[in-house]
């Protein structure tokens, strides 16, 4: 027994030497792009690398969070980082299926794989078995360190501000704003989620690029205006059913809510146009930033809002006034 618990003991040191430490979870940088504004408050442009707007956990709604874990982790609240019941059962349906067919990687261990770790750990298919061990045992870790519902709440925070959403929307908040238009930040009753669009967006971080709706989404003319609608049986769709059963199974939504959901339509926000409003002083102001910024990186990546002098209404006056001569 002694030389068994020598040889776990062994085992244990062997993986858990050079983990990264988990203290570093928040270090991480998120890039996040620079806005330009005209005076009375219009956006004129942004400049990013990335398509991200970090926002906190009260800035992310209720119904959103609540599809995220449905979707992803229905024992977030409760588990230690780790769902060692969801382990089990994936082991034994990969197994029967003699291929990876269920995954088991809870909230807490995709964030940390996310974040800690290095790009040939994840890239080499050699290490999978190194990479489950180490990812459940930084987990644990993460667990012990973010105690309680605060701590939860802070590792849900940083999850879905860092997660993929496909379309080029790095975080909830981008994902919100381009595929539905919406600010999950503003109170206005236009931005806010259907449970439905919830559920899209939170089934989405499966596989983004794969299941982005506006890859599928039909462009239909209704009532004199251009509408992008996701077809139902578009690969985003059948997810998003998947969210909602699970969000009715976990109680997060009434049976009347899920059959409304389910109903629903889901309509796209229109492509997105990278060209800047005012774009001549656009690119004046960029140029000017990037003297005073010793480089361009920091627009990129930032997160800065860069206030301008221009009259933006007046600029357009004059504007439309060239486009008639």
């Amino acid at each position: 027994n002694s030389i068994d618990g020598a040889g776990i003991l062994s085992v244990y040191a062997g993986y858990t030497s050079g983990l990264p430490n988990v203290e570093d979870i928040e270090d991480f940088d998120l890039a996040q792009g620079s806005t330009v504004l005209s005076a009375d408050g219009t956006e004129l442009a942004s400049f990013a690398v990335e398509d991200r707007r970090e926002i906190s956990f009260e800035q992310i709604p209720q119904v959103i969070r609540d599809a995220q874990v449905a979707a992803e982790d229905q024992s977030f609240w409760n588990n230690p980082c780790v769902d060692f019941r969801s382990i089990v059962r994936a082991f034994l349906q990969n197994f029967q299926a003699g291929e990876t067919v269920s995954g088991a990687s809870t909230i807490c261990q995709q964030l940390v794989r996310m974040r800690l770790f290095s790009a040939d750990l994840m890239a080499d298919p050699d290490r999978q078995v190194e990479r489950k061990i180490k990812e459940a045992i930084l987990a644990l870790r993460l667990d012990g360190r973010y105690t309680g519902e605060e701590g939860k709440q802070r590792i849900l925070e940083m999850y879905m501000n860092q997660s993929y959403y496909g379309n080029n929307a790095y975080g909830i908040w981008a994902a919100a704003n381009a595929y539905f238009g919406k600010d999950l930040t503003s109170d206005a009753r236009e931005d806010r989620l259907t449970v439905s669009e919830a559920a899209l967006l939170a089934g989405l971080v499966r596989a983004p690029s794969r299941l982005d709706p506006s890859t599928e989404a039909v462009e239909e003319e209704r009532d004199g205006r251009t509408v992008y609608v996701v077809p139902p049986r578009a690969q985003a769709m059948v997810v998003r059913d998947y969210v909602l059963d699970q969000m009715l199974e976990s109680e997060f939504i009434s049976q009347q809510q899920y059959d409304e959901a389910v109903a629903e339509e889901i309509m796209l926000a229109p492509p997105r146009s990278n060209r800047y409003r005012a774009p001549h002083f656009v690119y004046a102001v960029r140029r000017e930033a990037n003297e005073l910024l010793q480089g361009e990186d920091l627009l990129d990546t930032g997160g800065l809002r860069i206030h301008t002098t221009l009259d933006h209404r007046g600029y357009q006056v004059v504007a439309e006034k060239w486009a008639r001569i």
